[in-house]
């Protein structure tokens, strides 16, 4: 009987804040676009225009699964509800843990729901770098973008490779990937930064300590351009995508290099075979890039940025992962800290994004 009251009690605190947090979600507004988009993509010449057919078809099946979710969540929460006020109820193993799956989708919307910023409710491209510490800093390379994978995959959300280095013996020197779906940019923002590794070096044959640093990057991926460059800032060079050992990936000039001038900020795209495509995602993060510069120099006119770098190094790091000689996973801009290695590298790393 105490469980069933225990269970219940959780279940009304969520149910809630859950309410609370969907009454902000503008659900009404959001039915009545996924509408209209609906009735635009049922003309005849929707298609016409297939790379804009692509993006509204998109856009559309992720607001239908945004309203869909949060209704259905509520629809679950009214349900066991109804259970759980059942006088005498006795539950059984199987309906506990059906009540706390529902109590955890209810848990994670409420989560997401305090992303609110910009681009928080869209995709986020993901972009990894090996810093300083020679073979050891390109393992850790990989190793955080396994853990990312495996949080995006916990999410249910889909990664899109755009472009990856292999590292000299081991590892990578970047990786770049898209992380697809609703809040992906929320969830991910506060990743952005230096990503510090303590360990005895696998690649050292006296198995010393080593400390080797990782950036990551993470923008938005801006969908509509609500800014203007001067186009004599912008350099665009195309050249020959290569994989992995530096062999030719195609026989045509595809892969794209946009450098904005005044900020010396690149943006490199070689994952399309379409040179055009490959110009349009650079183009796309390259005014993120910018945008997120603006906010942290604090400007409204993007032609008034001034180049800023960060180096993966000593001194820049937002977290520390211990592996050796014991074990612990630091954020020093929170002070949160998970003793539990194995569940990092599982990619449970939700308490480490929240804000």
């Amino acid at each position: 009987m105490k469980k069933t009251v225990d269970i219940g009690d959780q279940l009304r605190q969520v149910y809630k804040k859950f309410v609370k947090a969907r009454s902000k979600q503008d659900l009404e507004t959001k039915t009545q676009e996924l509408a209209s988009l609906n009735q635009e993509i049922g003309q005849p010449d929707f298609w016409q225009d297939q790379e804009r057919a692509t993006r509204l078809s998109q856009q559309a099946g992720q607001l239908d699964k945004f309203i869909q979710t949060w209704d259905s969540t509520l629809e679950s929460l009214d349900a066991t509800l109804e259970i759980v006020s059942e006088p005498d109820l006795e539950l059984d193993q199987d309906l506990i843990g059906e009540i706390e799956e529902v109590i955890a989708q209810a848990e994670g919307l409420v989560k997401e729901s305090r992303f609110d910023g910009k681009h928080d409710q869209g995709n986020a491209v993901v972009t990894i770098s090996a810093g300083v510490g020679g073979v050891d800093a390109m393992d850790w390379a990989e190793i955080l973008a396994e853990i990312y994978f495996k949080w995006a995959k916990r999410h249910q959300y889909q990664i899109d490779l755009i472009s990856k280095s292999p590292g000299d013996e081991a590892g990578i020197k970047s990786i770049q990937f898209e992380v697809i779906g609703s809040y992906a940019y929320g969830w991910l923002a506060r990743e952005s930064g230096v990503h510090r590794l303590i360990r005895m070096s696998p690649f050292n044959s006296d198995n010393l300590r080593q400390t080797s640093f990782a950036l990551v990057e993470v923008l938005p991926l801006i969908e509509q351009v609500e800014v203007e460059i001067n186009p004599n800032d912008l350099r665009i060079d195309t050249y020959r995508s290569s994989g992995h050992g530096g062999q030719s990936v195609n026989t045509t000039d595809s892969a794209v290099r946009v450098t904005h001038l005044p900020t010396s900020i690149v943006v490199a795209i070689q994952n399309e075979k379409s040179q055009l495509k490959n110009k349009e995602l650079a183009i796309k993060l390259l005014y993120a890039k910018l945008e997120d510069l603006a906010e942290k120099q604090h400007l409204k006119d993007l032609n008034q940025l001034k180049s800023q770098d960060k180096s993966a190094s000593w001194g820049e790091q937002i977290r520390t992962y211990t592996f050796q000689p014991y074990q612990l996973v630091k954020d020093h801009r929170t002070g949160v800290e998970v003793k539990d290695l194995k569940s990092i590298m599982a990619g449970e790393i939700d308490n480490f994004m929240l804000k």
